[in-house]
């Protein structure tokens, strides 16, 4: 008999491990990830799971990186600013890029 107490919460990077049955379980760090993945859902008891970060397409932009625990985030081109005439932006590929001026070609070329 006795009474049944909560789990124990651990602060962000741990969770608790074991807990349940008869036991209070114990405070466990996050695992890490590999290069190229980020852990989602260590919390509570659970240990979380390690993801594939999002690549940015060809129209997108890498708005904020990845984190430890955060995917990262990735805009479309489009939601930028627009450069305005004579001028032009090389985004995508997780680039932002800069208005830069168009520059005339010679005679007898073209871009």
């Amino acid at each position: 008999p006795g009474q049944c107490e909560a789990c124990a919460s651990y602060p962000q990077g741990f969770y608790n491990k074991g807990c349940g049955g008869v036991s209070p379980g114990a405070k466990t760090p996050c695992q890490a990830c590999s290069a190229g993945q980020w852990l989602s859902g260590c919390e509570g008891q659970e240990p979380g799971v390690c993801r594939p970060v999002s690549q940015a397409l060809a129209s997108e932009y890498t708005a904020k990186a990845e984190a430890w625990n955060k995917d990262r985030v990735n805009l479309p081109c489009s939601s930028l600013d627009d450069c305005g005439a004579g001028s032009y932006r090389p985004c995508g590929n997780g680039t932002r890029g800069m208005c830069s001026e168009c520059k005339g070609c010679d005679s007898g070329s073209y871009r």
